[in-house]
């Protein structure tokens, strides 16, 4: 079908997503749910594109890591979940979160571990947790 114009073809394209909006919104729900390790990849890719920093991880690399089903950091198991921030979903940890998504300088970690690393080292959250084991 040839368009007289964009905004004909962006009209078009409106009313059909407004008569099928529930098919599509299910087919897209199906989507994600077979193609995990692709919709965390495509996260990733976006939130450095994001903060415009260098990105080399390819899908391999996502499901490779996520295949083995722990966290690089501290061997924790890795849960589903569809909540964004549980705390043992994976993650990705930039060692120096200076630097980019790049294969030298990520992990796959569970969640909470990144979000205690923050901008910090290693060193620091072992640190911390080393401090709360010793707590009564």
């Amino acid at each position: 079908m040839a368009y007289k114009s964009k905004e004909d073809q962006k009209r078009t394209s409106n009313a059909f997503y407004q008569n099928h909006k529930d098919e599509i919104k299910a087919k897209s729900r199906l989507w994600k749910k077979c193609n995990p390790v692709k919709v965390f990849a495509t996260r990733v890719r976006r939130n450095a594109k994001r903060a415009k920093v260098e990105f080399d991880l390819d899908f391999e690399w996502f499901k490779e890591r996520l295949d083995r089903k722990v966290c690089e950091a501290t061997g924790l198991p890795f849960v589903d979940s569809d909540k964004p921030m549980a705390p043992f979903i994976p993650s990705v940890d930039r060692t120096d979160p200076n630097g980019g998504y790049t294969k030298d300088n990520c992990k796959m970690v569970v969640w909470i571990y990144n979000a205690c690393k923050g901008s910090n080292s290693h060193k620091d959250v072992m640190t911390m947790a080393r401090a709360l084991c010793t707590q009564s």
